[in-house]
């Protein structure tokens, strides 16, 4: 991953270079615990990176592109998604393709996802198996995105609540989108179609639920 950030930081990801040398450190010193097989101080740090990139992103130090990386690779080190290989449901399937089914949004496998029926209301839900804290949800679109949506979370599929405050709405975003929460406590994660942003369904590449922080 030092040699991914180097690279980023050679293509300009990076505003400042001290940014930028600020995650190769923390690197660094994860690699070191790593390598003296101190698994706890290493997963530590990894998780202090979390604090890094949300400052890096939220203060444009570095690209979307450099967080997206960065970020998803320190997720798959923690093990962090709590949806991945969990129990997906839909409200529909693309009916001319039946193959895009709603487990492939929580694969892990890169180039697969879920398609629902070209209706606005269509929805996606992820058991996480028990309830769990969480405080991020990400959402990698394909091009057939919502334009809006709400996130739900229950903890036995009868009684949902919105995510946000006052019932509010999410506005889609293209490609991967980020959404940061208060911390979360539920079972089950919907997200709820309000209205979509193209002539097709909603359609994505991964449904992810984390605990960064």
């Amino acid at each position: 991953m030092i040699k991914v950030v180097t690279r980023l930081e050679a293509e300009g990801n990076f505003t400042t270079r001290g940014n930028a040398r600020a995650v190769q450190v923390l690197l660094n010193v994860v690699k070191k615990f790593q390598e003296q097989g101190d698994i706890e101080k290493a997963m530590k740090h990894l998780r202090d990176m979390n604090i890094i990139l949300n400052i890096g992103r939220e203060k444009a130090l570095m690209s979307e592109k450099a967080y997206d990386i960065v970020q998803t690779d320190v997720d798959h080190l923690l093990g962090s998604d709590l949806a991945l290989h969990q129990k997906a449901e839909a409200s529909s399937v693309e009916s001319a393709r039946p193959d895009l089914s709603p487990d492939q949004a929580v694969d892990g496998i890169y180039g697969t996802r879920w398609s629902s029926n070209y209706t606005d209301d269509s929805w996606f839900t992820v058991d996480l198996g028990e309830v769990k804290d969480f405080d991020t949800i990400v959402i990698d679109w394909e091009a057939a995105r919502a334009r809006t949506f709400k996130i739900l979370v229950s903890n036995d599929k009868a009684q949902w609540t919105n995510v946000m405050d006052q019932d509010g709405i999410i506005e889609g975003q293209d490609g991967k989108q980020t959404i940061r929460l208060t911390t979360t406590t539920a079972r089950y994660v919907k997200l709820q179609g309000l209205q979509r942003a193209t002539p097709y369904g909603y359609s994505f590449y991964a449904f992810e639920v984390h605990k960064r922080f």
